[in-house]
């Protein structure tokens, strides 16, 4: 980057230098965290919308959709699960799962869609926290997202 002050006329340079780590493993991507879905063709699967908020009203579902990178090409059935749970800040979990498998869909991909009901929760910031393994290496990751339910509209 170069910046110019221009009262002064000086000129200043800054580089910056990162390794991005070798793309191995089990990698998964960034969740998209929202409270609507549409569909794309009528008898098509629903998809997230994606919004630019982690803050949702009570009412309805909350919807998680992440992507596993890591396990490229065929992957049997069953070798990658995944599970959640809703937590409050201090770890007391109001909502969780078991594991159970990531089926790859029709183009192979390995995706998880995630619908939560947060009907009547009460106000307050909330983590919602989802491991994933792969049972071949038994490799896991674990994403911690934060969000907040508001209060009910006055």
């Amino acid at each position: 980057m170069v910046a110019r002050d221009e009262s002064e006329g000086r000129l200043g340079a800054l580089s910056l230098r990162f390794v991005v780590p070798e793309a191995a493993g089990l990698r998964l991507s960034t969740p998209i965290l929202t409270d609507r879905v549409a569909t794309v063709e009528p008898s098509g699967p629903a998809r997230p919308v994606l919004t630019a908020h982690r803050d949702f009203r009570p009412a309805g579902r909350l919807y998680c959709q992440f992507q596993d990178f890591g396990s490229a090409g065929a992957v049997p059935a069953g070798a990658i699960e995944a599970s959640y749970a809703l937590r409050t800040r201090d770890g007391q979990i109001l909502r969780q799962s078991d594991p159970s498998p990531i089926r790859p869909g029709p183009d192979g991909r390995l995706v998880r869609l995630l619908a939560l009901f947060v009907e009547g929760m009460d106000p307050g910031e909330y983590e919602l926290v989802f491991r994933v393994e792969d049972m071949a290496t038994g490799e896991t990751r674990e994403r911690v997202e934060a969000l907040r339910i508001m209060g009910a509209p006055g």
